[in-house]
């Protein structure tokens, strides 16, 4: 655990792997009105993801320049080599990154509340029906640190079990979660809401839920999915194109309130994965595009808890959602 902790901020090896892995000639086109924007169609992300099928960036003093990357820390690393202007992000990645030095700021909710709920998983006759069921198994995430992480330690403990002791806990991919249960490497997997939802339609027979995020004390006032952070430098020196891109960010959390089964069809159509069309409805999100800021509170308090960060900083530190306050003043 120790080695996944550090690594994120090794910035001079980031910059290494950021030049083998990229298109160097691409990074380096930044002006004025250019936001290097750090994404996945994957990532659930639907509002950001509309926008741009749409073609809503495409505007007077804006152009974003979409970089995609494979997982959201390898985004966070973009960000503290300063290839990245903004990106999709998840709030532990973040939030550790942020206390490492790296100057970005969360400045907008990108999903919320999953349906389903991101869910941990089991094989069906394994004989794990609960949380107790897990004393001497293993479970996988997607990354230590993470939210998946975080949330497991807590709900372990709640039930009287020692992670990393009582249950092991290993970095499995998202993508290898159901084979990796299915042939028995591990005992249990999490899944967010689009895989959890493939689950139910075409493994069900094989897999058993555990428990959800919703059966998560701390969950009680939801959590967020996906966060947008953007750069000091974004923020200060070009506040006028940030706040460009924000408005059309809010325009976009506006049509997927008022179009949930338009919104799940772009995002299929975008992402080509068929499935997406028979989720329930988008991941919820605010109507406003903020945080939910006792949910990141939330999370502060779990990574100091867990010992990926030294501090617990107020959330109002950490958040800034002053882009946002500035054009709903003026509707």
């Amino acid at each position: 655990m120790g080695k996944s902790r550090l690594n994120l901020m090794l910035v001079p090896v980031l910059v290494a792997f950021l030049t083998l892995a990229f298109n160097i000639s691409a990074w380096g086109q930044k002006g004025d009105n250019v936001i290097r924007m750090g994404y996945n169609r994957v990532w659930t992300a639907p509002a950001l993801i509309v926008a741009k099928a749409k073609g809503w960036f495409k505007r007077p003093g804006l152009e974003v320049k979409w970089m995609t990357f494979m997982k959201p820390p390898q985004a966070i690393e973009a960000m503290a080599a300063r290839s990245l202007d903004a990106t999709v992000a998840l709030d532990p990645i973040y939030l550790i990154a942020r206390e490492r030095g790296v100057k970005l700021s969360a400045v907008a909710q990108m999903s919320g509340v999953g349906i389903p709920a991101s869910t941990y998983w089991a094989v069906k006759g394994s004989g794990i029906n609960k949380v107790e069921d897990l004393k001497g198994k293993s479970c996988g995430v997607n990354n230590y640190g993470g939210n998946f992480d975080l949330f497991l330690r807590h709900h372990l403990i709640t039930h009287g079990l020692k992670p990393m002791v009582d249950v092991k806990i290993y970095e499995v991919s998202i993508p290898v979660v159901i084979k990796s249960l299915l042939a028995k490497k591990i005992d249990c997997g999490v899944l967010p809401s689009l895989f959890s939802r493939m689950v139910e339609l075409k493994f069900s027979d094989k897999l058993q839920p555990i428990f959800s995020y919703h059966d998560l004390d701390i969950n009680k006032d939801g959590w967020n999915t996906m966060i947008l952070v953007m750069s000091h430098e974004l923020l200060t020196k070009r506040r006028p194109v940030a706040k460009r891109f924000m408005e059309v960010y809010l325009k976009a959390v506006k049509f997927v309130h008022a179009n949930p089964t338009e919104t799940l069809k772009i995002w299929s159509k975008e992402v080509k994965i068929g499935l997406i069309t028979q989720m329930e409805k988008p991941p919820l999100m605010s109507a406003d595009g903020k945080l939910n800021m006792k949910a990141m509170q939330n999370t502060i308090m779990l990574l100091k808890r867990y010992g990926f960060t030294k501090t617990e900083p107020r959330v109002e530190d950490v958040v800034d959602h002053s882009l946002i306050d500035e054009i709903l003043a003026k509707r």
